[in-house]
């Protein structure tokens, strides 16, 4: 049971930042179980969510993608 509630948890933040064969992207899911994800002193970035490879990183700080998820 614990694992399908990860597995739940993990697609929707895959499918809120990988493009689907429209180029589209679905991150309602995912904002729906944001405010419930750990944060250390308030920083939700690399506690609570941690964004792999590198790469899809540097894109969620330059704004390219989630923008306006800085909670």
């Amino acid at each position: 049971m614990g694992l399908q509630i990860a597995d739940a948890v993990a697609s929707s933040y895959f499918f809120a930042l990988n493009t689907n064969d429209y180029g589209f992207t679905e991150d309602a899911y995912a904002k729906l179980i944001l405010p419930r994800a750990y944060r250390h002193e308030g920083k939700l970035w690399g506690y609570g969510l941690k964004i792999l490879p590198r790469e899809a990183e540097e894109r969620r700080r330059s704004g390219a993608i989630l923008p306006g998820w800085e909670q």
